[in-house]
C-alpha cells in the first residue's frame, strides 16, 4: 500500500493539482500511512475525489495492485479548518 502511494498514487494526484502537504508512516503500525491535503474548498475536495476515483489511470494501478486482494482495510478522512480561520462566534 505504502509503495503504491509513493510510487502511483503520489504521481495521479500532482496530475489531477491535489497539494499534498505531507505524508507519515505509523511508527508503531509500518502498514498505516497519514497524508495531508490542502484544499481551496470542500465542493473542490468532493469533486475532485470523484474525478480521482474515476480516472482511468487510477483504475489501472488499483485493479494490477490489489489483484491478491485489497490493499487498504479502512480509510478515515477528516476535515480540518486551520483554528486561525474560526471566529469566537463559530463555537468550539
Amino acid at each position: 500500500m505504502i509503495n503504491r502511494f509513493l510510487t502511483d498514487t503520489l504521481s495521479i494526484l500532482d496530475r489531477l493539482d491535489v497539494e499534498v502537504i505531507g505524508t507519515w508512516f505509523v511508527e508503531d503500525e509500518p502498514d498505516q500511512m497519514v497524508y495531508m491535503v490542502r484544499w481551496p474548498n470542500r465542493e473542490h475536495m468532493t469533486q475532485t475525489w470523484k474525478t480521482f476515483s474515476a480516472d482511468t489511470q487510477w483504475q489501472k494501478v488499483k485493479e494490477r495492485t490489489e489483484a491478491d486482494g485489497p490493499l487498504v482495510a479502512s480509510i478515515t478522512s477528516t476535515v480540518m479548518t486551520s483554528a486561525s480561520r474560526r471566529t469566537a462566534t463559530s463555537g468550539p
